[in-house]
């Protein structure tokens, strides 16, 4: 368990890693507060990372809500690698497209993941559509 966090935090480049300080997989994962998260959440972004799609299989069916906080987080590292069955999986799942915030789009078409891009595009339609047809949400 210690070897994994700690190769966890030499990726993120919280240890001396070597890696740019420009990676945006490094950035979104500081961002998401990575210490709060529960192990099978950690798993989850770093297969989505890595495309590893039996691995993301096995950590969806076995669910519960620390899976679902990390979705939407694999989604933007998955659409910023370009891993379109990865992208489309954890959408089916419930990531929420709306969550993302164009960059992963915008990565994902001039990096050439056309079908990538293809997929967010057609979701990000559809959240779209069904926003305007329900009408805005009510604000607290």
């Amino acid at each position: 368990m210690k070897d994994y966090f700690h190769r966890l935090a030499a990726w993120a480049g919280l240890t001396d890693s070597g890696q740019s300080t420009q990676d945006p997989v490094r950035y979104i994962l500081r961002g998401i507060g990575w210490p709060g998260l529960s192990e099978n959440a950690h798993k989850l972004i770093l297969a989505a990372k890595d495309g590893d799609v039996d691995e993301i299989k096995a950590l969806l069916e076995i669910g519960g809500e620390d899976i679902d906080a990390a979705k939407d987080d694999a989604l933007s590292l998955s659409a910023m690698r370009g891993y379109t069955n990865v992208v489309r999986m954890l959408l089916v799942a419930g990531a929420n497209v709306r969550s993302l915030n164009h960059e992963e789009l915008r990565w994902a078409e001039e990096r050439g993941y056309t079908e990538t891009a293809m997929v967010l595009k057609e979701w990000m339609q559809q959240e779209t559509q069904k926003a305007s047809i329900s009408g805005p949400e009510p604000t607290l």
